[in-house]
């Protein structure tokens, strides 16, 4: 399920293709647009229902949940690589 079948007309969500997830920016770009359309405060102001604000509010913590998942990726790829780099630069 994606969120063009989850999200609802008015919350301002367009459908993103793959093809425009090539670089970093970006999905961070389709990121902050979808943690946009489904922050808690910006449902409410578009006057969503009660229904639409839970939809939105589970997107919102999934979305926070990738988030939080990617720097860690980011980090561990990140401590890797020094660690190989330290292996070889030790080898001399």
């Amino acid at each position: 399920m994606n969120d063009d079948q989850v999200l609802w007309p008015e919350c301002g969500w367009q459908p993103v293709s793959l093809t425009d997830l090539i670089t970093a920016a970006a999905v961070r770009k389709v990121y902050r647009k979808a943690t946009l359309c489904t922050h808690p405060d910006k449902v409410q102001q578009k006057g969503a229902t009660i229904q639409q604000k839970y939809i939105a509010e589970k997107v919102f913590d999934l979305l926070k949940v990738f988030q939080a998942f990617l720097y860690f990726s980011y980090i561990q790829n990140y401590a890797s690589k020094r660690k190989k780099w330290l292996l070889v630069a030790n080898k001399d």
